[in-house]
């Protein structure tokens, strides 16, 4: 059964870059002549910057090298404008307008150039007050971009739908540099009078990739939601949450698509509420419909619990845990995830920080499809040696060890990402900024023969309107 939900990405990630040879040179010999002032269009206040980047890349898909079918190292140039607006349309309406655009120019992957057909993003949104009580946002958004994506941890390979209702299996693709336009819509509103707060929207999501390969994931999916809260006591509260969800995939056959209806009745009780630890108990009755099938209305429960161990003004050591139940275990609605982190500023250059989080499989009767664990350490100097100087330094480490009943002789698997940045910013003028970043990023998985690694040189000059 299809069920997968849409990402929303509605901002540029960091594989989006641009470049034109032209514009480039002409915005790194003559940056400040090259632009104008702030503008003000009608009621809007437009806030603009302009970006050129010249980056250097050993692995310019972040991929392994078997899995290449072109040269991996490549050199590019970026062009980019970024343009927000604000204006205040009415006393208590206020307009947001976003967009930009990149086109990038690849000395040596000319498949990756995009001067025909460039990325970029809008986004219009909108905010109604009334009084104190009521709140009404409208949003429209369009991206077109290309991002580096990591695919999910499931087994060695892993099964897909094709355009003729069938399937394939396919080895898993750690990351794969993937052009898509990702656009919708959407309105919500929020209402509160006195114990009582009542909130509803509507949103369209679409996504549309580029490679025909890639076409599968192509997606329509809409949203009703409607949600009501109210306050018997202090501590108590009487909750509804309404869903339905829409899903349809244009290029695959025969999969399924409708709606998903799914209805929450429950009680939040805050059993304990301080800086050291905050207990939350929910208690509910859960219905869930298909457009050919009615489901009933069954039992969950669950609990959060999260605080503060210790909260110094250098040290913080902090906790989370979460639990929920639902009647139904096939569906893998069971879960129990915990996390402990601290972080510690050494001196006023010198910030770590350590975390664990784990999502036990068989703990509380939990039926999540991996036992999974995560260690991450961050470590960054500010002003090393000499001013806007930056050291960062990460590692993680994980384990996903397949559960259930499908996960046979699968060999569990584990992880280890290694990650460094030295970054450096100045101010050429009072409106042109500078910037040098080298990083290294690097992923040992046992399950994979080839080490996934990338060095990559990064100018960037900005320059704010």
């Amino acid at each position: 059964m299809h069920n997968t939900r849409l990402k929303k990405r509605l901002s540029f990630s960091r594989r989006i870059w641009g470049g034109g040879f032209g514009w480039l040179a002409v915005a790194l010999l003559f940056p400040a002549s090259s632009f104008a002032q702030a503008l003000r269009l009608g009621p809007l206040d437009i806030d603009a910057k302009a970006r050129t980047e010249a980056v250097y890349t050993t692995n310019v898909e972040q991929e392994r090298e078997s899995e290449a079918t072109a040269d991996r190292e490549d050199v590019y140039f970026v062009v980019g404008l970024d343009l927000i607006g604000t204006a205040l349309v009415q006393p208590r309406t206020e307009l947001k307008l976003e967009t930009g655009i990149a086109i990038e120019k690849h000395l040596n992957r000319d498949d990756l150039d995009n001067s025909e057909n460039p990325f970029g993003s809008f986004r219009a949104a909108s905010k109604t007050e009334i009084g104190r009580a009521t709140v009404i946002n409208a949003e429209a958004h369009y991206e077109k971009t290309a991002e580096s994506e990591d695919d999910s941890y499931d087994l060695p390979s892993r099964t897909r739908a094709t355009p003729d209702g069938g399937t394939e299996t396919v080895s898993i693709n750690r990351k794969k540099r993937k052009v898509h336009d990702a656009f919708g819509y959407s309105a919500d509103g929020a209402w509160n009078w006195k114990r009582l707060s009542l909130n509803g929207g509507y949103q369209v999501e679409s996504e549309r990739y580029e490679e025909e390969e890639d076409q599968v994931d192509d997606q329509d999916e809409s949203t009703l939601t409607f949600g009501a809260i109210l306050e018997l006591t202090s501590i108590l509260s009487l909750t509804y949450d309404y869903e339905n969800t829409k899903t349809e995939t244009p290029n695959v056959e025969d999969d399924w698509e409708g709606w998903e209806e799914t209805q929450t009745v429950g009680l939040d009780l805050t059993v304990y509420e301080s800086d050291l630890a905050t207990f939350t108990y929910t208690l509910a009755l859960e219905k869930e419909d298909q457009q050919d099938e009615e489901g009933d209305w069954e039992p969950l429960h669950g609990f959060s619990l999260n605080g503060d161990i210790l909260d110094r003004p250098r040290f913080n050591l902090s906790y989370s845990m979460s639990y929920d139940y639902e009647e139904d275990p096939e569906e893998d609605d069971i879960g129990f995830t915990y996390d402990v982190r601290a972080s510690h500023q050494i001196t006023e250059s010198i910030k770590h920080s350590l975390s664990l989080t784990r999502e036990p499989y068989d703990t509380l009767g939990s039926t999540e499809d991996t036992d999974n664990t995560t260690y991450a350490y961050d470590l960054i100097f500010s002003d090393l040696f000499i001013k806007n100087l930056e050291l960062g330094i990460s590692a993680s480490y994980e384990i996903d060890e397949p559960m259930g009943p499908d996960a046979g002789d699968t060999e569990t698997e584990r992880t280890t990402i290694y990650g460094l940045r030295l970054a450096h910013s100045r101010q050429v003028t009072e409106r042109i900024e500078q910037r040098l970043a080298y990083t290294y990023d690097l992923e040992d998985s046992n399950l994979e023969e080839e080490l996934l690694e990338e060095h990559r040189i990064v100018l960037t000059y900005e320059y704010t309107f």
